[in-house]
């Protein structure tokens, strides 16, 4: 069984969780993506493509 990202990038949205920051703007994955030279998106996306998570993209019905 295979786990599908429902949403890599993070819950944009502040109104379910205020409290937290956005993941694009969090310190720690900031921290790791610039040390491979990455945007925090595209460390994400990488993280959750060497993870083995399917992308909502590569989905099919």
């Amino acid at each position: 069984m295979r786990v599908i990202a429902y949403s890599p990038l993070g819950n944009m949205n502040s109104i379910y969780n205020s409290s937290l920051p956005r993941l694009l703007q969090d310190s720690l994955p900031l921290l790791f993506a610039e040390s491979e030279g990455l945007t925090v998106a595209q460390f994400t996306l990488l993280w959750n493509i060497n993870s083995g998570v399917i992308d909502p993209k590569e989905r099919t019905h």
